[in-house]
């Protein structure tokens, strides 16, 4: 009788337990834009747009930002064609591979639109 009760007690644990690491947020679709800052103090400098609403200067930031969405949101990016040179993400494909990697292991589903 004593190793039923522990055997429920412990299903209702896990139960429990499950549910607390769900995200009750729900998943977001967010378009990103790089944006080439042309300013004689900064030359050469890029900057992630994601909505329109928050910037990022670096990869790291950007993905620290992301890590902190649903599971399960859209990240849309269509760079385009226009290159101005060093622009982070876009100088080789295996950086590009590895940005993909990891919106995947966060569950972001990202979606690159190719130019042309």
């Amino acid at each position: 009788m004593r190793h039923e009760f522990l055997i429920v007690i412990f299903f209702f644990v896990s139960l429990h337990t499950g549910a607390a690491l769900e995200d009750p947020r729900k998943p977001r679709d967010l378009s990103m834009v790089l944006l080439f800052v042309s300013d004689e103090q900064e030359a050469n400098k890029h900057l992630f747009l994601i909505n329109g609403t928050v910037a990022f200067k670096t990869v790291k930031g950007l993905k620290n930002h992301l890590s902190g969405l649903p599971r399960g949101s859209k990240l849309s990016w269509a760079p385009g064609c226009l290159r101005y040179g060093n622009e982070p993400l876009l100088n080789s494909e295996a950086e590009m591979k590895n940005f993909e990697k990891f919106c995947k292991s966060i569950g972001i589903h990202f979606v690159l639109v190719p130019s042309g």
